[in-house]
């Protein structure tokens, strides 16, 4: 097998496993769904005999302390307020309005600044995007072999895990009239997706996945339409979001990797697996025909030579903000970044030819800068 057949080989089996990895992750999220609503308050023979006075005191007993608890009656009150809002006007009595923005999957299609209606009380507080955009994502078709076989390759093997499952189909995906999940961008910042875009093949959102790793995270699969909207830490409500507010160069993205940097370092010593603090200062990615990898201080590029080529046939530009490559041989080796996620001092770059592979090694201009990629 050539080196070209087995690359192209290996990469659609990767693909075909990270299709998979995602199928079922969004399983996950609707058996934690679908157990959460199949699954009653747990009461006790004394919560059971005790008067409503004190039934109400304990639960607020627990409240006081942090500890979230959702009755019935909580989960029937959401929905009354969840279906009124679908009717809400920004001419209505006890509303505001709020801007937020949609990034269609279809680049050729322009995003879009969408105003949002809420009750201006209490029933205003709390993230309202995660119950407006619901019909948004209540299209689009589940596969159900994929489904089932996602399903079962996530099953636990116990009776519970089973009985959370067999609720698990495409008919009560397309009941539940969509799901959201948030995907956290900075603080406050949250992109809003369908929870089960794999299980319905969606296809991918590049500006999504671009505005992803402009705020450090790398290469992260996103399908379908995306929404942008902003929640205010304090008063937990959604505040406006603009259009021109997706612009490289606004001040919420330039802090983005640097708190998520943070984020990562105060949560690394809690949790097992992800990525910690120094793993994303390293992080680098691929792209057709090179690879690249980071520093605190330099970025590596890395191009595979045709065999045999040889140093005088490689040009290679610098700038303050630009890369430009290009190899004269036969199969033709060009490459050009015009926008580096960074500025480099391009007096101090070099390149080097090893083992067939040209290599690129650039200074950053902004020691301890992350580039979450390689071009802006």
């Amino acid at each position: 097998m050539s080196a070209i057949a087995y690359a192209t080989t290996t990469a659609a089996a990767t693909a075909d496993e990270e299709n998979e990895r995602l199928k079922a992750a969004d399983i996950e999220r609707l058996k934690a769904s679908i157990g959460d609503d199949a699954t009653p308050l747990p009461t006790s023979t004394d919560e059971e005999t005790k008067s409503p006075e004190e039934q109400a005191a304990s639960l607020q007993w627990l409240r006081d302390r942090g500890i979230e608890v959702e009755t019935p009656e909580d989960r029937t009150r959401a929905r009354a307020i969840a279906a009124s809002m679908t009717k809400l006007k920004s001419t209505d009595q006890n509303t505001r309005t709020f801007t937020y923005v949609h990034i269609p999957a279809d680049a050729t299609v322009q995003m879009q600044e969408i105003q949002g209606v809420v009750y201006s009380d209490a029933r205003g507080k709390g993230d309202q995007l995660l119950t407006i955009l619901k019909t948004c994502f209540s299209t689009g078709t589940v596969d159900a072999d994929a489904l089932r076989r996602v399903a079962q390759s996530t099953h636990l093997g116990t009776q519970e895990s089973g009985e959370v499952l067999s609720k698990v189909t495409p008919a009560s995906i397309a009941s539940d009239g969509g799901a959201v999940e948030t995907f956290r961008l900075a603080d406050g910042m949250n992109l809003y997706l369908d929870a089960v875009s794999a299980l319905k093949s969606l296809p991918p959102n590049t500006r999504a996945a671009q505005l992803a790793r402009q705020c450090g995270y790398g290469e992260v699969p996103l399908f379908g339409d995306m929404f942008v909207g902003r929640l205010n830490s304090d008063s937990q409500r959604n505040v406006s979001f603009t259009l021109k507010e997706m612009a490289p160069d606004q001040p919420w993205l330039k802090e983005a990797v640097k708190q998520n940097l943070q984020k990562q370092a105060r949560e690394a010593p809690y949790r097992s697996g992800g990525m910690t603090a120094d793993e994303l200062n390293a992080k680098g990615g691929q792209g057709e025909g090179y690879s690249w990898k980071q520093t605190t201080e330099d970025v590596e590029v890395s191009v595979p030579l045709p065999s045999g080529t040889r140093g005088k046939q490689c040009k290679v530009k610098f700038g303050n903000r630009s890369l430009k490559i290009d190899v004269n041989v036969d199969t033709g080796v060009k490459l050009n970044f015009t926008n580096l996620y960074g500025k480099v001092h391009a007096d101090e770059c070099v390149w080097t030819i090893s083992d067939g592979v040209l290599v690129v090694t650039m200074e950053k201009a902004k020691t301890k800068e992350v580039w979450p990629s390689l071009d802006a």
